[in-house]
């Protein structure tokens, strides 16, 4: 059996594969010698098993967050698209989920209702639910199922939460960069030509590992 026998909070496992991961000590290797995705494609002319931290178990299921980034993707070309409607949400339920897991795989891996929180100044004025398999993490998600090492990554990646600025109007999507001293930093304006990491997330039904 590939996964460990007892899941539990903060079990690391190996669910899937993905030509394009790569890992945190390969993150450090690519930035200290300067060296860009274009450059980095020695790394993916392979499958490479996918490594995912558990960050709850409630019964007989886990939400588990991928330690590897899986690729670099723009959220969607629209600056005012909601996260149910993104190129993002289509790219991980179709061609990632595809790609990544054989069918004994994808049987484990439970479809989910999402719930995508608007924010204007700390308040949540609105929600919107979506049922995906995989998706990103919001910034309450985060916090939530804290831990340091989860949210540790050398390159910010996206988070799904939707931020309604009433001066501004931008409907955005965040990213988080965890930075060297263990601050985080939210961007709220999205750049619709930007490329970010993608750490995804899914709940599985732990009973079939």
């Amino acid at each position: 059996m590939e996964e460990e026998k007892i899941i539990k909070r903060g079990s690391v496992i190996k669910f899937g594969k993905y030509p394009r991961a790569y890992t945190e000590d390969e993150q450090i290797y690519r930035r200290e010698n300067y060296i860009y995705k274009e450059e980095y494609d020695w790394l993916y002319d392979r499958p490479r098993t996918l490594h995912w931290k558990v960050l709850t178990v409630e019964g007989y299921k886990a939400l588990v967050f991928c330690k590897m980034i899986v690729d670099y993707r723009m959220f969607d070309e629209q600056e005012w698209s909601i996260w149910k409607d993104t190129k993002l949400r289509d790219w991980l339920n179709n061609d990632f989920y595809e790609h990544a897991f054989n069918k004994r795989k994808k049987r484990k891996i439970l479809t989910t209702m999402v719930v995508t929180e608007v924010d204007r100044e700390g308040e949540t004025i609105e929600t919107e639910t979506t049922q995906d398999k995989i998706f990103i993490l919001s910034m309450k998600e985060l916090f939530k199922y804290w831990f340091k090492t989860t949210m540790k990554c050398d390159q910010p990646y996206w988070i799904r939460d939707r931020h309604d600025n009433f001066m501004s109007g931008y409907y955005t999507g965040c990213s988080l960069d965890h930075v060297y001293s263990d601050d985080i930093r939210i961007n709220d304006e999205r750049d619709t030509e930007e490329k970010l990491a993608v750490r995804p997330a899914m709940w599985i039904n732990i009973n079939l590992l």
